[in-house]
Order: C-alpha cells, then structure tokens, then sequence
C-alpha cells in the first residue's frame, strides 16, 4: 500500500498537527503478506512525519507482554491499548492519520463532559470495532473507540479488519460493519454519535 506523491503530499499536511514524535510498534511475520503492506505503509509515513517504526515476531517478549497472538497489529508505544488488527486501508486510513495527530498531541476531540464519563469508568473494558476498507460508517466508530482508549487506559480500542481475521468475525457473529464488541460478550452494531457510543458501552459494564 504505498503512497502515491499525491497522497503523500495531502497526508503530510494533516500530520503537520502531530507535533509530538510517536513510536509504532508492529506485530506479525515479515513474511505475511498483510504485515508486508501495513510496514510499506508506515515506512512511507514515516518518511514525511514524526514517525518510527518497530517491528516485533509474535515470538517476542513484548508480543507476550501485551498478549498479542495474531498478525498484524499495529499499536502506540506510548498507548499500547491503542491498536489496529489488519491493514488499515480505505476509509480506516483516514482514522489511522488522526489517531496519530491524537496521540501525538495526547488530545482527542471529545468535548469535556464525555471525557469526565469515559474516565470515570474504573473496570477494564475491550472495544473491537469490526469494520471493512469499503464501509463509509465504519471509521467514526474505530474512531471513538480509540478516543476513549486515549482518554482511559483500562480501555483498550482496537479496528479488526473483518475481513483478515474470519475466525474472529465468525466468533462474534459479524453481519454487518461496524460492529463494536465490548468485554467479547456484549456488542452492538451501526455507526452512532460519540455521546450515544459512550453509553451504550457503559450499559454493557
């Protein structure tokens, strides 16, 4: 997934708001096809922003650390609960850029009062947004999930590619995109505004 000069050029001028330098660490096989594309394309990042990059087996003591056992899976140094299952392409691409301004910046764009309740949440919550490169709704919700892993680190926001991890949208019943899964037993599905995303998770609790 290499970037075009056009593109490069459009992406540099968004990440110009990451101030900050930010480490990725990637997890998976060089040999993987799917890792193959996601290194490109941060290595390409990497080349017009505050970016760095590591690469990590799934044999590594930080792969065990952080209880990764699938590839790939991108996550922040720095916010370690904040990670992409599969190649963020398509609409995801745009979520991946402004993830990165977010954690560089150590801000998110959810007002005051939404951010009171998502660090009021005291017990350890996994939110897996399962999404599809050509689902135009399904960016915001990996958007939020991930907000509210910046805001809260007993949260972990996690984008699955559905399509790359069949068994995983299998055992969660994926119909449609997005479907966001909470503590693996409780879900729901559709894009929905930040304040309404926030509560449903919170009843799931």
């Amino acid at each position: 997934m290499a970037l075009d000069e056009k593109t490069k050029s459009a992406v540099s001028e968004i990440l110009k708001a990451a101030i900050n330098p930010i480490k990725l660490n990637l997890f998976g096989s060089e040999n993987n096809e799917y890792v193959i594309v996601v290194k490109d394309l941060l290595t390409d990042l990497a080349k017009i922003s505050k970016i760095s990059l590591e690469i990590f087996s799934l044999e590594s003591d930080k792969a065990k650390q952080l209880k990764i056992t699938k590839e790939p899976v991108l996550l922040f140094d720095d916010f370690p609960n904040v990670r992409f299952m599969g190649i963020p392409s398509g609409h995801e691409f745009r979520a991946l850029l402004e993830t990165i301004v977010m954690v560089s910046t150590k801000k998110t764009k959810l007002e005051a009062a939404l951010i009171k309740e998502i660090k009021a949440i005291s017990t350890p919550v996994d939110l897996k947004v399962f999404i599809t490169p050509t689902c135009p709704y399904c960016s915001s919700s990996v958007i939020m999930a991930l907000q509210m892993a910046i805001e809260n680190p007993l949260i972990t926001g996690q984008m699955v590619e559905a399509t790359e991890f069949p068994t995983m949208s299998q055992k969660f019943e994926v119909m449609g995109v997005p479907k966001t899964v909470v503590n693996e037993n409780k879900s729901f599905e559709g894009a929905v505004p930040p304040n309404i995303f926030v509560q449903k998770v919170i009843e799931t609790l």
